[in-house]
């Protein structure tokens, strides 16, 4: 077994002049790419199921977990909840685990999206935690803390709003706020979650030519995933598969004159 592994990348010469038809690894399959369905999530291209479905099925830090029925992303180290997912804006809708999970949700922590392939949404709001001796004014006391914390509910997610006096100390969490939504209604807001935009290569073409859209690790580079094989683009395109799924046979001799070349002509 080692050695038929061995001799799918190599030709090796050998006095017993024997021909082996080796099958190499053929590629990606199309059928592995099939979209998931996780809860009442649709999961695909970009994203994918680690274990259940191979890597090249989508784009790295696209990768979900799917337990009881509820899609969850690790995004910088911090795990989202998925409540929706808008593949044709590119968006979806995430809400911090802490913040669903926990009795009393406050944000202790500005959401970090470092070395992450998303961006705030424009369409987010800003709530301001504020950890000051004596509450702002015009700010809502939050009743569950244990310190005193205030939150104001208002601007956008810019670094600009990011301001810390001596004495305060000021954390920023996203959030899709909603027609009459105001400062008091901060748990409601943190659970329900902030938008996340994303950009990849569009699949609109590949899906057209009957391909399902992946990711080549080895290449780092959008690939077309066909029913023979891989392609840089759309399926039967005119460029040539990024990995073959021909079978290809090798003759073993002294010479290198009798290894044989895909359809069995000897090389010349």
């Amino acid at each position: 077994m080692i050695w038929v592994a061995f001799l799918s990348f190599f030709i090796l010469s050998s006095p017993l002049g024997v021909t082996l038809a080796a099958s190499p690894w053929p590629g990606p399959r199309i059928e592995d790419c099939e979209p998931k369905i996780c809860g009442q999530t649709n999961v695909t291209y970009p994203f994918l199921l680690p274990g259940t479905q191979p890597s090249y099925c989508g784009f790295p830090s696209f990768g979900l977990s799917c337990d009881n029925n509820v899609p969850t992303i690790q995004i910088s180290g911090q795990g989202y909840y998925i409540q929706s997912i808008f593949y044709q804006n590119q968006s979806m809708l995430v809400a911090n685990t802490d913040y669903v999970d926990g009795s009393c949700p406050v944000a202790h922590l500005n959401v970090s999206l470092d070395l992450s392939p998303f961006n705030f949404s424009s369409a987010n709001t800003a709530l301001f935690f504020s950890y000051c001796p004596e509450p702002p004014p015009n700010q809502y006391r939050v009743p569950c803390a244990s310190t005193n914390t205030s939150v104001y509910l208002g601007g956008s997610i810019m670094p600009s709003h990011i301001n810390s006096s001596n004495s305060c100390d000021i954390v920023v969490a996203p959030v899709l706020a909603y027609p009459g939504a105001n400062s008091s209604d901060y748990a409601t807001l943190l659970k329900n979650g902030f938008l996340l935009d994303w950009t990849v290569p569009d699949c609109t073409a590949c899906k057209t030519s009957g391909g399902r859209c992946g990711y080549a690790n080895a290449t780092q580079q959008f690939i077309c995933i066909c029913a023979d094989g891989a392609y840089s683009t759309i399926c039967a395109s005119p460029h040539h598969p990024v990995l073959s799924s021909n079978v290809f046979s090798i003759s073993l001799g002294c010479d290198v004159d009798n290894v044989r070349k895909p359809g069995g002509a000897k090389s010349a």
